[in-house]
């Protein structure tokens, strides 16, 4: 009411020249007009005011609505903005109100403090959200160097330098406009995805069977004979008999091996062995016997030999014949020697033993024959053909 009374004033002292008649007249005022213009006055400068105000109001509804639809939290003494719009209406309701001009300034002056203190407001946002950025974009960069470390050196080098030279695509925008958006952050299936495709070189170790192994260490055990390492030839030839029991050459030698070196009992439990695995296998038991012969053990060569008694083979045979006139199984020698004759029938020696064999066996008439058939093929010593003739004179020929 102050500044009313003040305007009225003013407009009194301006139109008081224009009215006075004279210095001893009195002064005659128009009351009814003067009432009337200041009621005008009074009316305009208040309906001005009430325009302004309510354009301020507005203007700070609007402010209010905006920053209600960010999603960023800061302090209450710094991002609030109910206490930035109450601290602005209390200062320009606080003003006097002078003239529409002076509260326009106000109002403008109040709008750049508000915009100033909503810019710092901005770049502070920003220095933090950036800050975020690359705190993220750092550990991002170190999980995957040291996930690909752990897989291999080159591999490393190549995913580190991949993920750096990519750029990381972030979004912020506008603090009075929008939200600010999330950061794009790699996902760890697609690490996983670049790292599985990466080629690698595995080395497959193929393991060998127990008959392939064995065929590698015999192709070793004639280079161990021909250089003349017999301990090395004999441990290999161990190892391929227990590897495969059943491979008969390797068992031969190793018992032929021992058999040279005198070690007898050795050399018979091999083949002892193989005749337990194999016994239908002769060169097996024609060993045996052969060793037990020079032990003088001509019992036992005999049953080893009488497993197969039918067996086609001159050296089998020769010796089954030997080990049973021995023992004094004359039946079994002269079946033997028959074989013999039988394989061999140009062989003067294998008459002669038949025709001994039918002599001690008192079958007299029959070795008559078998001393004349020695005596006619004449690829007998001369040792022998004189006792088949002496022979055959005693027996009445």
């Amino acid at each position: 009411m102050s500044v009313i009374n003040q305007m009225l004033k003013d407009l009194e002292e301006r139109n008081q020249p224009a009215n006075e008649v004279s210095a001893g007249n009195p002064i005659i005022v128009n009351q009814p007009a003067k009432s009337t213009s200041s009621i005008v006055i009074v009316l305009v400068s208040v309906a001005l005011s009430v325009l302004i105000a309510g354009a301020v109001w507005l203007y700070l509804e609007n402010q209010k609505l905006q920053l209600n639809q960010k999603d960023v939290s800061q302090p209450v003494s710094q991002g609030n903005p109910a206490i930035r719009e109450s601290a602005t209406t209390q200062a320009v309701s606080e003003l006097p109100v002078s003239s529409p001009v002076n509260r326009q300034a106000l109002v403008n002056q109040a709008q750049d403090e508000q915009d100033t203190s909503e810019q710092a407001f901005e770049n502070s946002l920003k220095k933090n959200v950036n800050a975020n950025v690359e705190a993220n974009l750092t550990a991002n960069v170190d999980t995957v160097n040291s996930h690909d470390r752990v897989t291999s050196q080159k591999a490393t080098s190549t995913e580190s330098e991949a993920n750096i030279a990519e750029p990381v695509q972030t979004s912020v925008s506008s603090v009075s406009d929008e939200p600010v958006a999330e950061i794009q952050k790699p996902s760890a299936s697609e690490d996983t995805a670049k790292i599985e495709s990466k080629p690698s070189l595995s080395i497959a170790r193929k393991q060998l069977s127990p008959e392939q192994l064995a065929a590698q260490k015999m192709s070793q055990v004639d280079k161990a004979m021909m250089e003349g390492e017999g301990q090395k030839a004999e441990q290999l030839l161990q190892d391929v008999v227990l590897l495969t029991p059943m491979n008969t050459e390797a068992r031969k030698q190793l018992a032929a091996l021992w058999f040279a070196q005198g070690q007898l009992q050795g050399a018979l439990n091999v083949l002892n062995q193989g005749v337990a695995v194999m016994p239908d296998f002769a060169d097996f038991r024609l060993m045996k016997a052969k060793i037990l012969l020079q032990q003088s053990n001509a019992q036992g060569a005999y049953q080893s030999l009488m497993a197969l008694p039918r067996h086609p083979q001159i050296e089998y045979q020769s010796l089954l014949a030997q080990a049973a006139q021995q023992v004094g199984e004359l039946s079994v020698s002269i079946n033997a020697y028959r074989q013999l004759v039988l394989l061999q029938p140009s062989k003067g020696k294998w008459h002669l033993g038949l025709a001994i064999a039918l002599d001690r066996n008192s079958q007299f008439g029959e070795a008559v024959e078998a001393y004349r058939a020695a005596i006619a093929l004449g690829d007998i010593s001369p040792q022998s053909r004189q006792f088949a003739q002496q022979r055959m004179t005693e027996l009445g020929d």
